[in-house]
């Protein structure tokens, strides 16, 4: 089987410059901690998936790494932006295309880290992680009603779990149910100070909708009574407007009584009649006066006035004829003067009786108003009580509003901390899962085995009697880690193993423990082991801290 032969570092963590060819047989690492011997482990794995800029020798680079195969040469360059990896042929020189998936079908990235899994809490998921196991429909399916609260688009989250490995879908599963079950725990915390407070708040229970049934009603009471207090102001102004409707009546009433009778205003025209008669009569007597007057004048002078006062004679009788006439019309106009004025006494009696009547009917109609209307007083009284009690309403409708929060929010806490449990139910179902899957398929190391509930793994001692891991000596534990790995690098080009840290074994354990590496080695795997010690004697490989410096070998074997 293809082994590692050669390695060389430089600028690599503590080594400034570091070389070494690998014999065959198992390569022991030993020296005193912070020698480095986990460093050359780190170098080996590093050639193979890449590192980061923190292994460069003090924060400076490059680093490089050359690692040789019984068929390759590996060599890779780490700088503070990139690492770059070139593989070629060892016969020919010539490079080989896509080296970095080259490198990953040649090396398995677990295998060099063998007490992680040893030192794993969750050692059940790492050793069914490490087997490939696979998720079957069903669990899938189990596994996507367990993220219902995630997204309704399942087929995404479908999609999503088919690319994952079964642990690896399995810890996403466990790791969003970790988080929801996180936010509802934290969401039930936050009520629950606020649910005191409002307990502290609520001195009565009660309910929003009696309370506002009771404050609708008051609002109606207080309406009403505003509006009996509008009518009662209103009565005041009434009593005004009565009082002086009353006024306007007497004056109208006096007025109406102030007409004159027909006979007065008969007996007004006659006397008006008299007077035009005789002022009439007055006026003509002047003038005939005056034209008698002047008659005698004009028989005086001459007689051969004789004509003219025929003429004037003539004249006097047109005048009385115009005197005469002029009575009939005086008679007549007095009468027709007579007739206008009772006409126009009518229309305003006519007038007069419908504004009387008006009036009496507005004095009634006001009158039976203030009769309705309560004093304004006692009204303002009225609606200061109930907008008393409307104010203890609205405190009493705080106080249910309040009370309906707290049913809300208690419910809602209810509601989380049920959620809580199913969630925590459904999470150790989940961590239990892997468990299940390793005892359904099959676990392929000997007397390896899990417990009942899935969340351990069990291992049988020299009685059969299987005990959980960590009741095991510390070599038996490493031994059934070893076994796993190498189930899954079985099939790898270059079955690496590297054990970082064999000192956890008892000292009276290790020479089977070697036994069972050699083996290990025998059987084709490549096994690189470092232990801690102060006399590196005996070592493939031994370093002191001071060698990290120079990288010196001290001792081969």
């Amino acid at each position: 089987m293809p082994r590692l032969t050669y390695l060389k570092i430089s600028n690599f963590k503590g080594f400034e410059a570091f070389e070494v060819e690998f014999d065959e047989g198992v390569c022991r690492i030993k020296g005193p901690n912070e020698a480095g011997k986990s460093s050359i482990i780190e170098a080996i794995r590093a050639a193979f998936v890449g590192a980061g800029p923190e292994v460069l020798r003090d924060g400076k680079g490059p680093a490089e790494i050359i690692v040789h195969t019984e068929a390759l040469k590996i060599r890779r360059r780490i700088t503070h932006r990139a690492t770059n990896i070139e593989v070629r042929d060892k016969d020919t020189n010539a490079i080989r295309p896509k080296p970095a998936s080259l490198l990953r079908q040649l090396a398995d990235v677990l295998a060099f880290r063998p007490l992680d899994l040893l030192a794993a809490s969750d050692q059940v998921a790492k050793v069914a992680e490490t087997l490939n196991l696979t998720l079957a429909a069903s669990d899938l399916d189990q596994a996507l009603d367990a993220l219902g609260f995630i997204s309704d688009e399942k087929e995404q989250e479908r999609t999503r779990l088919l690319r994952m490995k079964a642990i690896e879908a399995l810890r996403y599963v466990q790791t969003q149910l970790v988080h929801k079950r996180r936010d509802v725990g934290r969401a039930a915390r936050k009520l629950e100070p606020q649910i005191e407070a409002l307990r502290g708040k609520v001195t009565t229970a009660f309910e929003v909708a009696d309370v506002e049934r009771k404050q609708q009603e008051l609002s109606l009471k207080i309406a009403d009574a505003e509006q009996a207090l509008i009518a009662a102001q209103r009565a005041d102004v009434t009593r005004d407007s009565i009082r002086r409707l009353d006024a306007e009546l007497t004056e109208t009433r006096r007025k109406r009584d102030a007409l004159p009778e027909d006979e007065e205003i008969y007996s007004e025209a006659e006397d008006w009649h008299e007077l035009e008669v005789a002022r009439v009569g007055a006026e003509y007597d002047e003038e005939q006066d005056r034209i008698k007057l002047k008659q005698a004048q004009l028989e005086e002078e001459a007689k051969a006035l004789q004509e003219k006062i025929r003429a004037k004679a003539e004249e006097l009788e047109m005048v009385e004829a115009r005197k005469k006439e002029r009575r009939v019309a005086l008679a007549e106009e007095k009468d027709r003067r007579a007739k206008d004025q009772i006409a126009q006494r009518d229309r305003w009696a006519g007038s007069m009786k419908k504004k009387i009547a008006a009036i009496e009917e507005t004095i009634e109609d006001q009158r039976a108003t203030i009769a309705e209307a309560q004093d304004p007083s006692d009204l303002e009284s009225e609606i200061a009580r109930l907008r008393a009690s409307q104010e203890a309403l609205r405190a009493d409708l705080a106080q249910a509003h309040l009370n309906q929060e707290l049913v809300g929010k208690i419910a809602t806490l209810a509601d989380h901390r049920r959620e809580f449990d199913a969630l925590t139910g459904t999470l150790e179902h989940y961590r239990s899962e892997p468990g299940r899957l390793l005892r359904a398929t099959g676990i392929p190391v000997e007397k390896l085995d899990v417990s009942e509930d899935g969340r351990e793994l069990v291992f049988a001692n020299e009685e059969g009697k299987l005990l959980p891991m960590n009741q095991h000596a510390a070599s038996r534990r490493l031994r059934v880690v070893i076994e796993v790995l190498c189930h899954r690098i079985q099939n790898r080009k270059l079955r690496l193993l590297c054990v970082d840290g064999v000192e956890i074994v008892d000292e009276n354990e290790r020479p089977k423990l070697f036994e069972y590496l050699a083996e290990k080695q025998a059987a084709g795997f490549h096994v690189f082991v470092t232990e801690a010690t102060v006399d590196p004697e005996g070592a493939t490989i031994a370093l002191t801290k001071e060698d990290e410096d120079d990288g010196s070998i001290l001792s081969e074997e």
